[in-house]
C-alpha cells in the first residue's frame, strides 16, 4: 500500500471508524481495509452510481489513469553525483525520469510542503507525444472502443474521428494521473500553474476543476506568448496562450507588480466632501522659493483650495504648519499615520494640491493578462535567453518559456522562502529564474526539476551540439546560468548573497541495479 493509499485510508477511518475492517493483505499479512458496504449505508443518499447522471469528463482510459495513480512506484531514486552540482550541501534536486513515477516517490517526504507548482507539458497538438504511458491506448484497442460505442449508439465513426478521439483519451490520461498525484504535495497555501494552448483548454479546465476542486481555481491568465504572430490563422492571429491556476485549499491572494514610487499622486479627489488637513512643519516638501505664504484662496480649475492660515517655505521645506481646506482623499488620523509609516508629503506649487510618495509601495494584483507591461516578456524572449546561454538558435525546437514569466509567477505567491516544482521541466526555466531570484533578494527559495530523458529533436541545434535529450539540456542549462549569474555579480561589484544555491542535486529513477 502506497503513502497516498494510507493517508486517504486514515482520513476515512477518522470519519467512520465502524467502516474500517482487518483482512488479509498480499502477502498474507493482516492490514486495515475499507468495508465499502457499511460506508455506502452511511453516505445513502448522498452517491451516484452505476447509470445515474452526473456532470463529469469521461474518456476511455480514464479509470486506468486513476488506477496508475494509485499503483505504487516501481523504482527508487538514484543519486548521481557525477551530474550534479555541489551535491553534498545543495538543497535543491533534479528528477531525471518518468515525471509520474517521480511524483509517486515524492510523496514520502515532500507531501505538503510545496509552495507553487508550475508545469508546460506537451500540447496536444494532433500527434503522439512521449509520455506513453501503459493506459494509453493503441490505434487498435481505441478502435475496438470506438465501434462498440458506436454499435451501441447508431452513430458512424470515421477514422479521423477515432485518431482524434484516441489522442485526447491518452492526453487526458497522461494529465488526469500526474495531476491527481501532484496535488498532496501542494502546501495547504500553495499554488499550482498549468500552461496551456486552446486545444485542450476547455477539457484540462473539467480535469483540474475535479481534482482541485471547481472552487479552487483562482484564475485563467491570459500569456501573450508574441508580438509577432504567425498570418496562418484563417480566423485571428493567436498571440496568446493561457495559464489555469488553482490552490490547495485556502483562500490564497496573488500578488503582481511592485508599483514604482512617483510624487505624483495627488491626494485631492473631487467626489469627496470637504474636509481640513494639517500638514507638518519641516515634514512637508516643496519647492516654492523661500517666503511667506499669505492665508487665501488658492487652488486649480479642478480643485478649490483654501490655505487657512499663513506658512513659510525655507530651504524647500515648509517651516510652519499648512492648513489647508477642500476635498481630500485622506482624513487627518490617516495622514498621520502614513507620515509614521515614512511616506513623503509634497505640496510643490502654489495651487497648494498636495501629493504624496511612498519608500515602497505593496505589490498590487496580479492582473490576468501577462504582457511586457507587467515585465513580462514572449516566446522571442525565451529562445534569445536560452541562445545566450548556449549558441546562436539553440532553442529552436525546444520551446522554452521566458524567464520573466517564470519570476513572475513565483513572486505570486511564494515569497522569498518555499519550495518550487516544475514536473515538465524542458530546459529548467524554473530552476533558472529560481536562482535568478535568490541571487536579486537574498531569498532562499528552492526547487525540485522532473524531466524525461527524452530525446532531443531531430535536426535541431541542440541535437547537433551533442545534446542527446532534453533532460541532458536542463542540466547543463542551470550549470551555465549559475556561472553566468556569479559572472554578473562579480562585474557589478555587488557580491552574492551568502545564502544564495548554485546547486542541484541529480537523481535519477531506476533500479537498484542500474548504473
Amino acid at each position: 500500500m502506497t503513502g497516498h493509499d494510507n493517508s486517504a485510508l486514515a482520513k476515512i477511518a477518522a470519519l467512520f471508524p465502524h467502516c474500517i475492517r482487518e483482512s488479509r493483505g498480499a502477502h498474507g499479512k493482516p492490514a486495515p481495509v475499507v468495508d465499502f458496504d457499511l460506508l455506502r449505508q452511511e453516505l445513502a443518499g448522498a452517491l451516484a452510481e452505476g447509470p445515474q447522471e452526473r456532470y463529469r469528463l469521461d474518456w476511455p482510459g480514464k479509470r486506468a489513469a486513476i488506477l496508475a495513480a494509485n499503483t505504487p512506484p516501481a523504482h527508487r531514486l538514484r543519486p548521481c553525483p557525477a551530474e550534479s552540482v555541489d551535491f553534498a550541501h545543495t538543497h535543491n534536486l533534479f528528477i531525471e525520469g518518468d515525471n509520474l513515477e517521480a511524483l509517486k516517490l515524492l510523496q514520502a517526504d515532500y507531501a505538503g510542503k510545496v509552495k507553487m507548482i508550475y508545469i508546460d507539458p506537451p500540447y496536444n497538438t494532433g500527434n503522439d507525444f512521449i509520455y506513453k504511458d501503459k493506459f494509453a491506448e493503441s490505434h487498435h484497442v481505441y478502435r475496438r472502443r470506438a465501434r462498440q460505442q458506436t454499435s451501441e449508439t447508431g452513430d458512424e465513426a470515421g477514422s479521423d474521428h477515432e485518431h482524434d478521439g484516441r489522442l485526447h483519451a491518452n492526453w487526458l490520461s497522461m494529465m488526469y494521473s500526474r495531476l491527481k498525484m501532484a496535488r498532496p504535495l501542494l502546501a495547504d497555501d500553495g499554488v499550482i500553474f498549468i500552461s496551456i494552448s486552446e486545444k485542450e483548454l476547455a477539457n484540462l479546465k473539467i480535469i483540474a476543476d475535479e481534482l482541485f476542486g471547481a472552487a479552487n481555481f483562482i484564475e485563467l491568465f491570459s500569456w501573450q506568448k508574441t508580438t509577432t504572430p504567425a498570418n496562418l490563422s484563417r480566423k485571428t492571429k493567436k498571440t496568446c496562450e493561457y495559464i489555469l491556476a488553482y490552490q490547495k485549499k485556502e483562500d490564497v491572494p496573488l500578488w503582481g507588480t511592485v508599483k514604482a514610487a512617483k510624487s505624483s499622486n495627488g491626494l485631492m479627489n473631487q467626489s469627496n466632501a470637504v474636509g481640513r488637513l494639517v500638514f507638518p512643519a519641516y515634514l512637508t516638501r516643496t519647492k516654492l522659493a523661500d517666503g511667506v505664504y499669505p492665508a487665501g484662496m488658492y487652488g486649480t480649475k479642478a480643485y478649490n483650495i483654501e490655505l487657512e492660515q499663513a506658512t513659510a517655505v525655507k530651504g524647500g521645506v515648509f517651516t510652519r504648519p499648512v492648513h489647508l481646506r477642500g476635498k481630500f482623499k485622506w482624513t487627518q488620523p490617516y495622514l498621520e499615520q502614513q507620515l509614521r509609516a515614512g511616506v513623503q508629503v509634497f505640496i510643490q506649487s502654489r495651487a497648494f494640491s498636495p501629493s504624496y510618495e511612498k519608500a515602497a509601495y505593496a505589490a498590487e494584483k496580479s492582473w490576468n493578462l501577462l504582457n511586457q507591461d507587467c515585465g513580462v516578456g514572449t516566446n522571442e524572449n525565451a529562445g534569445s535567453e536560452l541562445d545566450k546561454l548556449f549558441s546562436p538558435n539553440f532553442s529552436d525546437k525546444l520551446y522554452p518559456k521566458p524567464l520573466s514569466l517564470l519570476r513572475y509567477l513565483i513572486n505570486t505567491n511564494v515569497g522569498k522562502d518555499g519550495l518550487i516544482l516544475d514536473f515538465f521541466a524542458g530546459s529548467a526555466t524554473t530552476a533558472h529564474a529560481v536562482m535568478q531570484l535568490n541571487a536579486a533578494d537574498g531569498g532562499s527559495r528552492r526547487f525540485i526539476m522532473v524531466q524525461l530523458a527524452e530525446r532531443t529533436p531531430r535536426h535541431s541545434a541542440a541535437g547537433q551540439a551533442g545534446y542527446l535529450t532534453i533532460a541532458d539540456i536542463g542540466k547543463e542549462r542551470l550549470r551555465r546560468a549559475a556561472a553566468a549569474i556569479r559572472q554578473t555579480a562579480a562585474a557589478d561589484g555587488q557580491p552574492l548573497p551568502a545564502n544564495w544555491d548554485g546547486g542541484f542535486r541529480v537523481l535519477k529513477i531506476g533500479d537498484d541495479g542500474e548504473a
